[in-house]
């Protein structure tokens, strides 16, 4: 006997309480802005990092104006990798930061951990 398809023959009617129930939530505005002022707060932290462990490097490797050609290219190519690496939580400063002032919000501000190349072979 072939199989026929099921044609419903009523539609569901859903309370209205549910219906609100499960609505999304709207984005909090004040909680996007600490989310975003957080990294932009680890952004600048990193970014300072990676050029005080430039400059030491220089200062360390005795190099004199002439060597230095590119300095401002480096500085740039620091602050794109300090950015990057805010967005992905990398240090987790930014979490830390919106734990203390936004406790209750915390949860929604954690963003999945990076996926991290695996250098053996799966079978």
């Amino acid at each position: 006997m072939p199989m026929l398809p099921i044609q419903p023959t009523t539609e569901l009617a859903l309370p209205d309480s549910f219906t609100e129930a499960v609505k999304p939530a709207r984005p909090d505005p004040m909680q996007a802005a600490a989310k975003q002022a957080a990294q932009q707060f680890e952004s600048h932290f990193i970014g300072q990092m990676l050029h005080d462990m430039r400059r030491s490097s220089r200062v360390l490797s005795d190099e004199n104006e002439t060597q230095r050609s590119g300095e401002d290219m480096l500085d740039m190519a620091d602050t794109m990798v300090a950015d990057q690496l805010a967005t992905q939580g990398a240090f987790g400063i930014a979490d830390l930061m919106l734990r203390q002032v936004m406790p209750s919000a915390s949860s929604a501000f954690k963003s999945p951990p990076p996926q991290v190349a695996s250098s053996e072979e799966k079978p």
